[in-house]
């Protein structure tokens, strides 16, 4: 049930891309609109590659604080999702079999938060910088 509601959540959560990107495109003039939806395709995309290769890992990755007290500020493991989805970091219900998809919904649940913030920012920044400097930062 949980994994369920998590995953209605990412679901609804992702569909506010598309409603900021209706939002930017009305805000804007005419002629930038093709670059509007490239730009929250591109969020989703490029977003996706960098929250599954270190976004991850740096906000739910393990460290070493409870050992011995050094950097309890980001994880130092889990990059591109290596070991992450099993064990007691996967379930509140840690030892089922469906242990490793409730790690998984939960990875696409704050991607979607983590791509919706940047989308967001997309519509302050609408034709105010080029797409290099705006893939730059989504990619960050």
């Amino acid at each position: 049930l949980n994994a369920f509601f998590l995953l209605f959540g990412s679901c609804m959560v992702f569909f506010m891309q598309a409603g900021f990107a209706v939002l930017e495109v009305g805000a804007i003039p005419h002629r930038l609109g093709g670059r509007v939806l490239l730009k929250n395709i591109f969020d989703a995309c490029i977003g996706a590659l960098s929250w599954w290769a270190f976004g991850y890992a740096l906000a739910y990755g393990s460290d070493s604080f409870q050992k011995n007290g050094d950097n309890g500020f980001i994880g130092r493991s889990g990059f591109f999702y290596e070991n992450q989805g099993t064990g007691e970091d996967a379930s509140p219900l840690t030892g089922t079999r469906f242990a490793r998809t409730y790690g998984q919904i939960f990875w696409s649940y704050q991607y979607a938060f983590a791509g919706v913030a940047t989308t967001i920012v997309s519509g302050a920044l609408c034709g105010r910088c080029t797409f290099f400097s705006y893939a730059f930062y989504s990619f960050i």
